[in-house]
């Protein structure tokens, strides 16, 4: 959640929101740098879930938000 706002008040102060969209393109790209942490190792101590991998895996960030604007670009973490 704290990713998405900051992406969206990142695209609204630069106007993102503002072009028609007729004009803007739709293949826009998705770069993020992402780091693990360390709450991925205090879940591997109990048994897995089916949650576990999702709550926790980063590559996941880059394709939700791009799924989110709609963008159909490249999209890497």
């Amino acid at each position: 959640r704290i990713l998405l706002e900051v992406i969206y008040e990142a695209l609204e102060s630069s106007s993102y929101f503002g072009i028609s969209k007729e004009d803007t393109p739709d293949d826009y790209g998705c770069y993020i740098g992402a780091v693990m942490n360390n709450y991925y190792d205090n879940l591997s101590c109990h048994n897995g879930t089916a949650y576990a991998t999702v709550g926790t895996s980063r590559c996941y960030l880059s394709g939700c938000m791009s799924h989110y604007f709609g963008w159909t670009g490249p999209s890497l973490t």
